[in-house]
């Protein structure tokens, strides 16, 4: 007998309260839904695996990405970022310096020099916003 494959399961948003819900997984990721079935989320998970997976969720319940809060810039929090804003255009909101270590490594991608501890953060160089907004987006109210 051959070894035993792992099946994944799929993935699900979990209401917490009114709009907001969770995608349950290796990392948790936050949905908060807008208007116009627009969705920020927090944090995307650890790669394009996980960027596809979320995307074809939000997808399936007729959302739209609009926008990403990463809490920080590791790997696991922002490894679908790129997946995500490829395809979507949704904008990435981080920590000040987080943004700047991230604007970093898209600048060290483009001259050839990837950086190994964010690659997901430098494939995409035209997403990646300063500072976390000072109000919630009009589109939230």
């Amino acid at each position: 007998m051959g070894p035993r494959l792992r099946i994944a399961t799929p993935l699900d948003l979990h209401r917490i309260q009114d709009d907001v819900y969770y995608i349950p997984g290796a990392l948790n990721v936050g949905v908060i839904v807008g208007r116009d079935s627009q969705a920020v989320l927090i944090d995307s998970g650890i790669g394009d695996r996980s960027g596809r997976q979320i995307l074809q969720l939000l997808e399936g319940q007729g959302l739209k990405p609009a926008a990403i809060l990463n809490t920080h810039a590791h790997g696991d929090h922002t490894g679908g970022n790129a997946y995500i804003v490829e395809r979507t255009g949704a904008l990435v909101y981080a920590p000040e310096l987080d943004a700047m270590i991230a604007a970093v490594a898209a600048v060290n991608t483009r001259s050839g020099a990837l950086s190994s501890s964010l690659p997901a953060l430098s494939r995409s160089r035209n997403w990646l916003c300063p500072a976390m907004p000072p109000a919630p987006a009009p589109w939230m109210c």
